[in-house]
């Protein structure tokens, strides 16, 4: 054999050793991390056990910010530049504004602009954007 030849074959050798320790060295880390998945496991059960308004306020936040935050303000607690500020909302409030443009009975507005149009399709997010803006 050439020398060339033998240092080709010496290579691939060592590329062959070299690809085998990063294949076990990986699979021993991935036995690290099932020893250390009941840690994984205490903090997805952790998680589990938040109060579910928690997942329903964020659905509401990003509700708002793709409906509401083109005349409301991005905090829901200052005006916006067209709606005024509309944390603190009732129920009742938000799903006659929101899908019907009027407001409940003996309601007095806090701009009387009249700008913001029925958004019927939004009737359904409303449990969502009550929970986002009464934290």
């Amino acid at each position: 054999m050439s020398v060339s030849v033998l240092r080709l074959f010496h290579q691939v050798f060592l590329a062959f050793l070299l690809a085998l320790v990063l294949v076990f060295s990986g699979c021993e880390k991935s036995d690290k991390n099932q020893e250390s998945s009941p840690t994984a496991q205490a903090t997805e059960e952790a998680a589990a056990t938040q109060p579910a308004e928690a997942g329903i306020a964020k659905r509401g936040k990003s509700l708002y910010f793709a409906n509401c935050i083109a005349c409301h303000n991005t905090d829901p607690t200052k005006a916006g530049s067209v709606g005024p500020a509309i944390s603190d909302s009732s129920k009742a409030l938000l799903t006659l504004k929101v899908t019907q443009g009027t407001y409940p009975e003996g309601y007095q507005p806090k701009r009387t602009t009249k700008l913001m149009p029925p958004l019927p399709n939004l009737k359904a997010g409303i449990p969502f954007l009550y929970a986002f803006l009464n934290p």
